[in-house]
């Protein structure tokens, strides 16, 4: 396996030296992408940093010159690892897109060498979503293990179908005048997305703000601040990201239809399927998404109200 970055590198962001790398070999350009848009909290920790475990075969390449036959040198080794999932390629290939159309969208790269390269394990679709009595049961229980913050978080998710990272990274300056503009550079595909608030998720924003008295939303969490109070339920296989998936079943259920579900998850697929969508249809939605919304909590609210005041917020808990 090809030498791994060394960790003087990784020493290199934590002491804020990363503003003057620039970024020739893809090492350097890594290095960039962790530090200013990565979450701070993964580097150095061997687990959460395939750049520097798997990516070792591209470091001393020149950015330019990285091409479809070295990303695929990269993937096959990691595949070929003996007891290493296939998906874990796969999610080594998703970081390396990501990181290619970061690099594309400051200026860095000229064009992604990821593009046409397979994913190496058969795609699974998660249907996970909640029912009714488990959302109850997600109101009437979770509060005990979680502290103020985190259970606004798990709300803002729910209530507006935003991904874990999309929430928690929120900064105070993208809520104004009850709507959310999440920049395209935060997006998963990037795209901005424009969210309008209904009331009452606005005051669960105004409160985030109010105790995080800062430049965030919320103080910085990592997925393991949440998944010890989630195993603590009752509810079964349930993770972070099948809030965002109720969120979605749960509108249309109420009647929501598809193309504004959509909108509201900043799902492009549905434009590119039709020349209309494409070509002529530039209305914003901004109204049927607020009102997607605002029904969706509406129902929530109607069917958890009991349970989401049997427990009194746990005050001042550790993350974790």
């Amino acid at each position: 396996m090809a030498p791994a970055v060394p960790h003087s590198n990784y020493g290199r962001l934590a002491r804020g030296e990363a503003a003057a790398v620039k970024a020739d070999t893809f090492a350097d350009l890594a290095l960039l992408y962790i530090e200013r848009h990565a979450q701070p909290q993964a580097l150095c920790r061997p687990r959460r940093a395939p750049v520097r475990v798997y990516m070792g075969g591209l470091h001393r390449h020149r950015v330019a010159e990285i091409e479809r036959a070295h990303i695929v040198d990269v993937i096959e080794a990691v595949a070929n690892r003996d007891g290493t999932p296939l998906r874990q390629a796969d999610a080594v290939l998703v970081l390396l897109r990501t990181i290619f159309n970061w690099a594309i969208s400051e200026g860095l790269a000229a064009r992604n060498p990821t593009e046409g390269v397979r994913r190496r394990a058969e795609p699974t679709v998660k249907t996970r979503a909640l029912s009714d009595d488990e959302l109850v049961t997600l109101y009437s229980e979770l509060p005990r293990h979680l502290d103020e913050p985190r259970w606004i978080a798990v709300r803002l998710m729910l209530l507006t179908g935003a991904r874990m990272s999309e929430v928690l990274n929120a900064t105070a300056g993208e809520f104004k005048d009850g709507v959310w503009r999440l920049p395209a550079e935060r997006s998963k595909n990037g795209h901005a997305h424009v969210l309008p608030l209904p009331a009452s998720v606005q005051r669960l924003v105004a409160r985030a703000l109010e105790l995080s008295g800062g430049d965030r939303l919320l103080k910085p969490y990592s997925n393991s601040a949440f998944r010890k109070p989630f195993a603590k339920l009752s509810l079964e296989h349930f993770s972070l990201h099948d809030l965002r998936r109720t969120c979605a079943s749960g509108m249309a259920r109420i009647g929501v239809e598809r193309l504004t579900i959509s909108k509201v998850l900043n799902h492009r697929t549905a434009d590119r399927l039709s020349v209309t969508g494409l070509h002529y249809d530039h209305h914003d939605y901004m109204q049927e998404k607020h009102d997607a919304l605002a029904r969706w909590a509406t129902y929530v609210d109607g069917l958890t109200a009991g349970g989401a005041r049997v427990v009194p917020f746990r005050p001042a808990l550790a993350a974790g």
